[in-house]
């Protein structure tokens, strides 16, 4: 993920619709689930680096940001080992989880990703491919709030060694 040329914005979703364009890299998105949730989603310059942010401000919270690595990647040969390193920056209410996921949107990896106090953090999540199946990357947050705001700056995957 290279954010060099990401253009700053910031998009608030409320009743499940964006008031505005979400500029996001290929491959990402970012929505809300539930009617009830209101919702930003950003693009700003956190300690000196672009990052992508997103934060539930009130509702239900299901603000989530996606990566489609599949669709960028295609698909990971079947057996082989990865890490995924996901580096972010958390806010001190923040309260957040990256899963990785099937087609079918059942998560089969996770890592939280905890308040980090201003520093950017790096969490890892070893998975093994299973055979021919779509991944995805989900961003969830479980807090609301304006200091409930998660980070991502980077994200990278990795194959392991045999």
């Amino acid at each position: 993920m290279n954010l060099d040329d990401q253009k700053p914005f910031l998009v608030r979703i409320e009743n499940r619709q964006p008031d505005g364009p979400l500029s996001l890299p290929d491959g990402w998105s970012g929505f809300c689930w539930k009617e009830e949730s209101v919702a930003e989603v950003v693009a700003e310059r956190v300690g000196g680096s672009m990052a992508l942010g997103f934060r539930n401000l009130s509702g239900e919270p299901t603000c989530q940001l996606t990566l489609n690595f599949a669709s960028l990647i295609g698909n990971l040969p079947s057996g082989k080992k990865y890490v995924l390193r996901v580096e972010y920056q958390a806010q001190k209410d923040a309260n957040a989880t990256v899963f990785l996921r099937r087609g079918d949107y059942s998560s089969f990896a996770s890592a939280a990703l905890r308040p980090s106090d201003g520093r950017w953090e790096v969490v890892e999540v070893p998975f093994e491919q299973e055979a021919e199946m779509a991944r995805d990357l989900a961003f969830c947050t479980s807090a609301n709030g304006p200091t409930s705001t998660v980070y991502v700056r980077s994200v990278k995957l990795v194959e392991q060694a045999e």
